[in-house]
């Protein structure tokens, strides 16, 4: 009985988290510090009802807190460290500027701790939410339809960001736009941000497209509920194409179709028959057809790549200054618009505000240091391992493990050069899609009730 009740519980907070994923981008991508706010108490207060509704039903966490002590205690350090650089330790490390022979003292570690504080709840939140969608994603079955919401979450702002665009005047949200003319933005203000929101979803839309191509290859499946499944998937996926090409962004265009083709690549591995080269060259046609229609400003500004490509180098030799000026504490979370105009000089031009680094990895290693900033990257290439071994370990394809990988080839890729992992919208989606794979990695035999309840079935007892 406490099991089924725990059941009907974890349902009800699914849907409330999923409702929660819905309306995170509407704030321009959830990136405001209010945002940020009204996110972190809406899933810290899911965590405490969760916790404590467990607790009231007598019944037991479906996955054990150990097998993901080994992602959760580092992610806690690293929060950790994000909260010490707004203590007043500023003396201890002071900044070291060898390009006017100063040094700078500041109270605190971080040069923005207001900043810093309101970054450290955004993380902690992050790892509860994983931690959420993790616990509630234990079954297959029930990690199959989470994606699948999340999925069609995905084609709304893509379609709504096609409406924006051609029916009301390329605006955001009924608002006239500032920047990124002819450019779709979806409820986001910048294109690459969306455009990896964007990709995320396409990526996931082919894993479940994978799946349920190969569930329809079996005898036991109901074949013409996959057939129209199937259908519903690639019109989604087109949706979503469309509006990722309407971007124009020219990184983000080219993860999505790297992380769709790796998808694309792991099912045909696995499937070994023509459902993927019919697939596959639907889906080529498809492309084709909306490249046509939607690509010409993306085309163009392919031309301008290696100019744009030197203005992004110049810069980064900048941030890595930075990073060498101070590798250990780093500059403090969230605080690179106060700290790297301490090292903005030309070529760079200084007529802009460069409030990000356009490389999380580099965002990552100056806000944090070189070690705690590594911490994130490293969780993420160990989640990953699980996620391939587990796809090699199976016979035949998951939705979840193929999204988990594939997410991580989109957000891996676009990285480099762009700053969306630092928008919660996409951080939020990225981190749901993540944690359902990840939760598909555990053995159903080390889920915690699992070995009794599969042990009480094949003798015809029950399990009270």
């Amino acid at each position: 009985m406490s099991d089924r009740a725990r059941s009907k519980f974890q349902s009800a907070l699914t849907v409330w988290l999923l409702v929660v994923m819905f309306i995170s981008p509407l704030p321009i991508g959830g990136n405001l510090p209010t945002a940020w706010c009204v996110f972190a108490l809406a899933i810290a207060v899911t965590g405490l009802v969760y916790g404590l509704g467990i607790i009231y039903l007598g019944a037991q966490f479906p996955m054990r807190i150990g097998k993901l002590g080994i992602v959760a205690i580092p992610w806690l350090v690293f929060c950790s460290f994000s909260l010490a650089q707004s203590l007043p330790l500023g003396g201890l490390m002071p900044i070291f500027l060898t390009s006017t022979a100063k040094v700078l003292i500041s109270p605190t570690l971080s040069l923005a701790p207001g900043q810093t504080l309101l970054v450290s709840i955004q993380l902690l939140a992050y790892g509860l939410m994983f931690y959420l969608f993790a616990q509630f994603s234990r079954r297959p079955g029930r990690a199959l339809l989470i994606l699948q919401v999340i999925f069609w979450i995905d084609v709304f702002y893509a379609l709504f960001a096609i409406v924006e665009l051609t029916q009301w005047g390329d605006t955001l949200m009924g608002i006239p736009k500032w920047t990124y003319f002819g450019s779709a933005t979806g409820t986001f203000v910048n294109r690459n941000t969306f455009a990896t929101f964007l990709a995320l979803g396409l990526v996931l839309g082919m894993a479940l497209l994978a799946e349920a191509a190969m569930a329809g290859s079996r005898s036991d499946s109901p074949r013409r509920w996959n057939m129209s499944s199937a259908a519903l998937l690639v019109a989604g996926e087109i949706a979503i194409l469309a509006s990722l090409m309407a971007t124009q962004s020219r990184m983000g265009a080219f993860a999505g179709i790297v992380g769709t083709m790796a998808v694309a690549i792991l099912w045909a591995w696995k499937a070994k028959s023509g459902r993927v080269a019919i697939a596959t060259f639907l889906t080529l046609a498809a492309g084709g057809a909306i490249a046509f229609l939607y690509g010409g400003g993306l085309a163009d500004r392919l031309g301008s790549a290696e100019s744009s490509f030197d203005v992004r180098l110049d810069l980064y030799r900048q941030v890595f200054q930075m990073i060498v000026a101070r590798p250990w504490v780093g500059y403090g979370a969230g605080s690179f618009e106060i700290a790297y105009p301490l090292f903005h000089t030309p070529p760079v031009s200084v007529d802009l505000v460069w409030d990000k680094s356009h490389s999380t990895y580099l965002a990552l290693w100056s806000e944090f240091g070189v070690l705690a900033g590594s911490i994130p990257m490293l969780l993420i290439v160990f989640i990953l391992w699980r996620l391939v071994a587990t796809y090699w370990a199976r016979a035949e394809v998951s939705a979840s493990v193929l999204g988990g990988i594939g997410v991580v080839v989109v957000v891996g890729l676009h990285s480099t050069v762009d700053f969306s992992m630092e928008i919660q919208a996409v951080a939020v989606l990225f981190l749901a899609i993540f944690a359902v794979g990840c939760s598909q990695t555990v053995p159903p035999s080390e889920r915690q009730g699992e070995t009794a309840r599969v042990s009480s079935r094949r003798s015809g007892g029950s399990l009270h």
